[in-house]
């Protein structure tokens, strides 16, 4: 069929000093740095969306009730999101389609809570 593709390539670059001298340690770098990209994401959405980017103040305690407060917010969300079916995309539970915690914090709480303010 004229204009069909028959294949596609992707490229992808990963600087490492890890050893890759075979295919498996190779795939097993690879598949590690994939994944590590969805601890990249937690990390952006807590400090975005769970106010984590009030970090560091000058006291230990205060750093530590934001930082258990903003991961716990991320944990809570991602719960949520997994009970009811919000995490689309991949489903199968590895969070890749889940909404980010401001998004869903939006569309969860505060449009609900306008629209019962307006009412009352």
């Amino acid at each position: 069929m004229e204009g069909r593709i028959d294949e596609v390539y992707g490229y992808s670059f990963i600087l490492t000093n890890l050893d890759v001298s075979d295919e498996e340690k190779l795939a097993g770098v690879e598949w590690w740095y994939r994944h590590r990209t969805d601890i990249e994401e937690l990390n952006r959405n807590a400090k975005h969306g769970t106010a984590l980017r009030h970090l560091p103040s000058a006291d230990h305690a205060v750093n530590s009730v934001w930082m258990w407060a903003g991961l716990l917010g991320c944990a809570i969300s991602a719960w949520i999101q997994e009970i009811t079916g919000l995490d689309y995309g991949s489903g199968r539970g590895r969070g890749r389609g889940r909404r980010t915690v401001a998004r869903f914090r939006r569309e969860l709480i505060n449009i609900p809570a306008g629209l019962v303010n307006v009412s009352v």
